[in-house]
């Protein structure tokens, strides 16, 4: 289950042995970034279905329910959103299921775990990686291989289960970042779901 109240917090500073004072100012605002993206969202408001199929979607409604049942709202149900999920079946029986269940964790095999598709989920962080590094680059010219070694670092992106559904505005806005002030847009804070 994700968990709203503890989110994966990654270090923004980077010591790689022989990096010039240049690089090193470069690896620190590229993983500064990048914890940004993999912050905590607080975005509460009331969005559309999520992402995946109709089932998917169904599932996803069923954990939100159970979620404002048994904790009241928070920002967990944004994230539940984010999520693919892998079988349309599965997303469907899981859906039966925890709408009728109790208080307690969602039946074994309908948790984000069990039901996520991570495959697109680790695909948009491959993209994400991409356009940051590619506007950092045109930002700071010939930081290119440095942005996305750091990036592969501190990000990884095998570890992604899902992107919230301010994805595609975020996308849309990195190539806006200005490079006199470099920083990520507020949209793109915590857009990118990790498993814990």
């Amino acid at each position: 289950m994700l968990n709203d109240e503890r989110c994966e917090h990654l270090p923004v500073h980077a010591t790689l042995k022989g990096m010039t004072s240049k690089t090193a100012v470069v690896s620190r605002i590229a993983l500064a970034w990048i914890a940004l993206v993999m912050a905590c969202s607080d975005d509460s408001t009331s969005a559309p279905p999520g992402r995946g199929s109709a089932a998917c979607n169904e599932w996803q409604s069923a954990y939100c329910g159970l979620v404002a049942k048994c904790q009241g709202a928070n920002s967990l149900c944004e994230q539940v959103k984010g999520i693919t999920c892998k079988s349309d079946t599965e997303a469907k029986q899981c859906a039966d299921a925890i709408n009728g269940a109790a208080c307690m964790p969602p039946p074994a095999g309908c948790d984000v775990g069990a039901i996520a598709d991570t495959a697109p989920a680790k695909k948009m962080c491959e993209d994400f990686n991409a356009a940051f590094c590619k506007r950092f680059d045109e930002c700071q010219p010939g930081s290119l291989d440095t942005c996305v070694a750091e990036t592969k670092m501190a990000l990884n992106c095998e570890k992604v289960i899902g992107a919230t559904l301010a994805y595609e505005t975020c996308m849309s806005e990195i190539p806006k970042i200005v490079c006199t002030t470099p920083s990520l847009p507020d949209v793109c804070k915590g857009v990118l779901l990790v498993a814990q």
